[in-house]
Formats: structure tokens, sequence, C-alpha cells
């Protein structure tokens, strides 16, 4: 039995009710339901095919029941951008590193020298390399070869209508826009620009490295 439904688009009527979600990253996402006979599947909207009231969205999903009588039904789900590139989404990862004990800041003072020990540490009497801490006694430096310091770990991500591109990899930045940077933090490093494409749409995330208080190598990364 066909189908005979006023407004109907060769064979596949258009259901009257439809939605679209503007959310805040953004982005669009909608809905819309069609129906035909089964004969008509074959000219269901294909994927990437536009929404029918709003170019900006896009068939991204398609979820086809089949019915008695030979009626078919299907939603379609739409997806899109408010603008071609859409305002970053900030997010911030705290983390940890491990620094050797001789690159502390105050290591001289607690360590002392080969000639002037302090605090149990011992020196290579040929180099004046740092040994270790070697007196039980002082429990809170025995052993301690390592110590922890902050990673400043953040990610930007957006949505964007262009293919990324990535040759802006491993470059400093002196500040993030909408991060206050931390006091022990110099600059930035984008480290690379990991995406991933629905439809000719792209979400782009830049993850970015923060430096610790002298900064980045100027050799190493110019």
């Amino acid at each position: 039995m066909a189908i005979k439904i006023k407004g109907d688009i060769g064979g596949i009527a258009v259901q009257p009710d439809y939605s679209i979600t503007e959310k805040n990253d953004g982005t669009l996402e909608g809905q819309i339901t069609f129906v035909c006979d089964v004969s008509n599947v074959a000219s269901l909207p294909a994927m990437g095919a536009p929404h029918i009231k709003d170019a900006r969205l896009e068939l991204y999903n398609r979820e086809i029941t089949y019915h008695g009588l030979d009626q078919v039904s299907m939603t379609g789900s739409y997806f899109g951008l408010i603008t071609s590139k859409t305002e970053p989404t900030l997010s911030y990862t705290p983390n940890t590193n491990q620094e050797p004990i001789t690159s502390h800041k105050d290591f001289a003072e607690f360590a002392g020298t080969k000639d002037d020990p302090e605090n149990g540490a011992k020196f290579d009497d040929d180099t004046g390399e740092f040994l270790g801490f070697f007196d039980p006694e002082i429990t809170d430096l025995f052993g301690v070869s390592a110590y922890l310091i902050p990673a400043t770990l953040l990610s930007l991500t957006y949505w964007t209508t262009r293919v990324p591109k990535l040759g802006k990899r491993m470059q400093r930045k002196s500040s993030i826009p909408g991060f206050h940077k931390p006091s022990d933090v110099k600059e930035f490093m984008i480290l690379d620009y990991p995406y991933r494409q629905v439809g000719n749409f792209y979400q782009v995330t830049e993850l970015i490295m923060g430096s610790g208080e002298s900064g980045f190598s100027e050799t190493l990364y110019p």
C-alpha cells in the first residue's frame, strides 16, 4: 500500500516536527523523521545530505525501521556548526613530573658540596658527582634522588569546517587566552593538534604544555 501524505518529496514523506539544538560549544544537532514505502528506501537522504530546513547541518546518522504494510521510517540525525569555527573550550589537567634532586634550586643548601656535605649527602671523590643521601637518621632525605614538580597540561578544543594544518607543532607561546599562568610557568608549548572528522566538520584539540620557571630552551625550540 503506497503512502499518501500531502507534501511528500519523491515518495518520501517528511514529518512536520523537527528539532535543532544549539549547544554551548558552538555545535548544532538536529533530527528529522522520514516515512516511505519499502520500495523507496534507496531514495531516503544519504549520509552527508544537508538538513532540509538549515543548510548548516548535515546528516551523519540514519536509524531505519521497517514496519508492517511495507512501510519504512528513518530518523535522521544531523550535525553542524553555528559558525565556521567555534570558540575554543579550555581544559586543564593537573599532573606532576619528577626531576633529579640535583636540579632543585636549594640543592646546594641542603646537600652541601663534596668538601662540605650536608644531611648525609655523598659525592664522588674524583668527579664531585652527587651519589645520594645515605644517612638513615635524616628520614626526609635518606634515599631521595628526585623530587616532584607540578606539570601544567592544557587543551583547547574547537570545531572547524577547514581541514586542520599541522605545521605549527612544538610552537612556543607566551600565554594562553582564558588561562591564568601559574607563577612557576614561564611559557607554553603547543605539542600537537589531534583531530577527528565528522562529515565535513573537524574537531581539533590543541595539546599544550607549560614550562618550568626558566622556560623552554631557545636553542632547541626557536
